[in-house]
């Protein structure tokens, strides 16, 4: 996304008509913690997962859908940096924060059918 030829085919000339194309800077708008060249460098941080097709505020006809950071779905989590899917936690345990799992208390568990809450058994 070249924000600087978006802004200029939104613009009007001086005698009223709309610019239809225009040639930007080639300097992209990355979706943060991206970076770099085609915004291909940086992670997802903890707790959240690389959502490769979302829709996001900036879209465009041409790039209707992005690649950004999402937050693990619910009975998931990821505990490190990264661009990789959240996990379930192993059995017995609870996601906390999307960031990490703990054991569920005693006398409940947790499934795969509920796996973000303990449930008694």
């Amino acid at each position: 996304d070249d924000a600087d030829a978006r802004n200029k085919r939104l613009a009007k000339n001086l005698t009223g008509f709309e610019v239809t194309s225009a040639r930007g800077t080639g300097q992209c708008t990355c979706s943060q913690p991206f970076f770099g060249h085609g915004c291909q460098e940086g992670q997802c941080p903890a707790g959240e997962h690389l959502d490769r097709h979302a829709k996001v505020d900036r879209a465009t006809e041409k790039y209707s859908q992005w690649e950004v950071c999402a937050p693990c779905e619910s009975g998931k989590f990821k505990h490190f940096s990264g661009n990789e899917e959240c996990s379930f936690c192993p059995d017995g345990h609870v996601p906390l924060n999307r960031t990490s799992c703990v054991p569920c208390a005693s006398g409940t568990v947790s499934s795969r059918d509920h796996p973000e809450k303990c449930t008694p058994c």
